[in-house]
């Protein structure tokens, strides 16, 4: 069963560097850094994976 969240926080100091995330109370959801992201699409914006979906995220820090 999939958890839904109100609010997240990634704790960098502890993250150790990562740049995406898949979270045991929601195993549907992987959340990746927006450098990540850029992988993610062709050279004409186009997602390169079918079946996923990128929902931007608010974020109060950068990494």
């Amino acid at each position: 069963m999939d958890y839904e969240f109100e609010e997240l926080v990634i704790d960098t100091d502890r993250a150790n560097g990562a740049l995406l995330f898949r979270l045991a109370e929601s195993h549907g959801m992987i959340i990746v850094n927006n450098s990540v992201l850029d992988y993610m699409y062709d050279k004409d914006d186009d997602p390169i994976f079918d079946g996923v979906d990128f929902i931007p995220i608010k974020s109060t820090h950068s990494i």
